[in-house]
């Protein structure tokens, strides 16, 4: 009876799949069945007993272009699975470039204590990673994860709890609601690293997937026009001012932006300035020294 019940779900999937390909296609790029299948099984793990309604509801959020990550509520990011839902961000994977060149320079400072700041960090995603990917080393690593949204902390704290157990007893984590780094004492941080709202709300709008635009919290992507670069110049103020004697930031950023972005830097004399791509070829980050 299990298996004919299991082979029905399959076959009700399958059904689905072939005919709303093009939906599918324009919601999910690259989606296949079997993508399909496991984001179901996925879905209704922990409620097999329901899982023909549990169907009706997976098919429904299909249907109405709900993202993957926020239909099943977890997504995965560079060695971690972490909790989302709509009040957060979900991690992309080319944002995966940060954690990982950012953990390359810092396994290599000669410092035994580094405090590392994560502006606006929604999920968590980044400040985890980055503190799971740091745990190895003789060093203490004190993260604090920084945003705007007491509904994104909650998803952070709770990302947190769940991946605990890889942080070693001399890394600690904590989180603040915070506009950017207000108030934030001076030469507070080793490393500031971000991946703050960068769309221009107008300007920048058309070029915005129309899932995004649609379900991920606008608060974490957009900044009206002209607002724009008055936003960053004090973000980067703050920057300068919390970074110690050669801190290093990293910042994702708009390809079509990252260019005067790094002329406002020079206005506080970092160096190093420069622009890192993304594995496409796109303008993709900016990377700092104070």
């Amino acid at each position: 009876m299990i298996s004919s019940n299991v082979t029905t779900f399959e076959n009700e999937v399958e059904r689905f799949f072939e005919e709303n390909q093009n939906a599918l296609q324009s919601n999910y790029p690259g989606i296949t069945l079997r993508r399909l299948d496991l984001e179901f099984q996925t879905y209704c793990e922990k409620n097999i007993s329901r899982k023909g309604e549990y169907l009706d509801k997976f098919l429904n959020s299909l249907k109405a272009g709900i993202p993957l990550e926020q239909i099943t509520g977890r997504a995965y990011f560079y060695e971690s699975e972490f909790k989302v839902n709509e009040h957060v961000l979900i991690p992309r994977s080319e944002t995966e470039i940060l954690v990982d060149e950012t953990c390359k320079i810092l396994s290599k400072s000669e410092k035994k204590e580094l405090a590392i700041a994560d502006v606006g960090t929604g999920s968590g995603a980044i400040a985890l990673s980055i503190a799971r990917k740091l745990s190895n080393l003789d060093k203490s690593i004190k993260i604090t994860g920084f945003d705007i949204s007491e509904k994104a902390l909650n998803v952070a704290k709770r990302n947190h709890y769940l991946l605990e157990y890889a942080l070693s007893q001399n890394t600690s984590v904590t989180w603040k609601i915070n506009d950017r780094l207000d108030g934030v004492k001076e030469n507070s941080f080793d490393c500031i690293v971000s991946n703050p709202p960068y769309i221009k709300t107008h300007s920048d709008k058309e070029k915005v997937h129309h899932q995004v635009l649609k379900f991920e919290p606008h608060i974490a992507l957009f900044i009206d026009d002209e607002k724009y670069d008055q936003w960053f110049l004090d973000f980067f103020k703050q920057v300068h001012l919390c970074l110690k004697k050669d801190g290093l930031f990293y910042m994702e950023g708009h390809e079509d932006h990252l260019e005067l972005q790094c002329n406002l830097l020079n206005h506080f004399e970092f160096n190093e300035v420069q622009i890192i791509k993304d594995l496409t070829g796109a303008k993709r980050f900016i990377k700092a020294r104070k």
